[in-house]
């Protein structure tokens, strides 16, 4: 069932000609601005709840695509180096940010 749900929309036509254009995209500008669309497009059509934010790149990139979505950091107390990196981006985009801080125990 998981595959199903998050391979189908990968596995259209369009989603087909979309990575062939990107393939084709001349400059890198080019190639950023096809990979932004590509992404808005999925992010939009695949609606989330809320967004677990480490504050790196990824996640931090996603959060720009959907300020709306409330974002969560999970860390360990005393541990988490991802904290102030999350809270930044948060800050940021003005996004609904919530800290959850466990004990080794209640990790594993």
């Amino acid at each position: 069932m998981f595959k199903e749900k998050y391979t189908n929309n990968i596995e259209s036509e369009a989603d087909k000609n979309l990575n062939l254009n990107i393939e084709k995209a001349v400059s890198p500008e080019d190639k950023a601005q096809r990979l932004r669309y590509a992404l808005k497009r999925s992010v939009e059509s695949q609606p989330a709840d809320a967004l677990l934010l480490s504050g790196g790149i990824d996640s931090g990139l996603l959060a720009a695509l959907d300020p709306k979505t409330p974002a969560i950091t999970v860390v360990l107390k005393n541990e988490g180096v991802d904290t102030r990196h999350a809270q930044k981006v948060a800050e940021h985009f003005d996004i609904p940010w919530h800290l959850i801080e466990i004990s080794q125990e209640q990790a594993l």
